[in-house]
């Protein structure tokens, strides 16, 4: 019984020790190199150790990115935010020299456009954008050409 214990625990001890190693690629290409070029045990940690370093630094490098990435949405928020500011009193200023009729007339020309905006997307991602029906209306005079040459196939002699 305590043999089978034994055994049983250096099998999963040995299993362990394949699992980390399948999860790291540094040691994964230092086994890889290892076979193909015959290396010596000094030459396999060597290279083992040269590949776990340079895991490290892209890990690191990855982590910067992350980091950049965070920041820079940071920044986009920022400058959204003073975006609206300025926007915020630009209507501010021009409803203090504008009269009430003018500023009626604004706030319903700016109705009129937030409405084509939000139809002019709603467009696009209906695949409707300017281009697409240009392409559309192109493949349309196509088929209309072909369906006339196949009615008169003399005008094609």
């Amino acid at each position: 019984m305590r043999k089978i214990l034994t055994t049983s625990a250096a099998v999963f001890l040995a299993l362990g020790a394949t699992a980390a190693q399948a999860h790291d690629p540094a040691a994964q290409r230092a086994d890889w190199l290892g076979e193909k070029l015959e290396l010596n045990d000094e030459q396999k940690a060597q290279v083992n150790e040269i590949y776990a370093e340079a895991q490290e630094q892209r890990e690191a490098l990855r982590e910067q990115a992350r980091e950049e990435r965070k920041a820079a949405i940071e920044q986009r928020r920022a400058r959204w935010q003073q975006t609206r500011s300025i926007n915020e009193a630009t209507r501010e200023r021009l409803s203090a020299v504008l009269t009430e009729e003018q500023n009626a007339q604004l706030s319903e020309m700016r109705e009129g456009m937030k409405k084509r905006a939000i139809m002019r997307r709603g467009a696009e991602r209906r695949g409707w954008s300017r281009g697409m029906e240009r392409r559309r209306e192109m493949a349309r005079r196509m088929m209309r050409q072909r369906h006339k040459q196949s009615e008169n196939p003399a005008a094609d002699e």
